[in-house]
């Protein structure tokens, strides 16, 4: 894993239009040696040509998605070491997604009761800007962190219910605390229907 991610820093710190990655080349050889063995082979029947050939596509795929996933993990903590540098005591960095469903309990809870159960969708955003400096602290940067939890019986997860949960956020923050900044990670979901946040954000004076 630390290999994987020693690459992707070397692809996305790569300027250079000559840039090789040897691993990335050696992997497309072998793709390629397996999709000429599955083409080429006499002996292989047509069904079975077809299926080593599906399963060889669904692979590849596989294996594309990963180290697309490699290359957003490291460029991602890139951009968030470099917003956490930039924070001051007027910004807020707020990483937002939603947990895994709810499943409440009871203190005593029977069989009946378990079965059948649904769990319930709550949504995490943590909050986190730089502690004004104090005698205590000196030169070194403290961060202050709180965390906004909102649970639902039902809602579905789209952009719409983070830009009503994000709304939210942004008004407590404007009540609680100065912030004359809000930068901001989240999902993919939300970014697709963001108007409803942005609007919030162009209002936030109001709150």
């Amino acid at each position: 894993m630390m290999r994987s991610m020693y690459i992707g820093a070397l692809h996305l710190n790569s300027s250079s239009a000559g840039f090789r990655c040897d691993s990335c080349l050696r992997l497309r050889e072998t793709f390629s040696h397996l999709s000429s063995i599955i083409e080429e082979n006499m002996n292989i029947a047509k069904n079975m040509r077809d299926r080593f050939r599906y399963r060889l596509e669904q692979n590849i795929q596989l294996v594309t998605e990963w180290k697309k996933h490699l290359l957003r993990t490291v460029h991602q903590d890139i951009a968030r070491k470099h917003i956490l540098d930039q924070l001051d005591e007027k910004s807020v960095f707020l990483v937002a997604d939603w947990a895994m469903k709810w499943l409440p309990t009871k203190y005593r809870e029977a069989q009946r009761d378990f079965f059948g159960k649904r769990g319930l969708p709550w949504h995490i955003t943590y909050a986190i800007r730089l502690k004004p400096p104090s005698s205590s602290s000196g030169c070194n940067k403290v961060f202050e962190h709180r965390t906004f939890c909102h649970v639902f019986d039902n809602t579905k997860q789209d952009g719409s219910a983070v830009s009503s949960i994000l709304c939210d956020v942004n008004c407590s923050l404007c009540f609680v605390e100065l912030t004359e900044s809000v930068k901001l990670k989240c999902a993919n979901t939300f970014l697709s229907q963001a108007a409803g946040f942005i609007s919030c954000i162009l209002l936030r004076k109001s709150c």
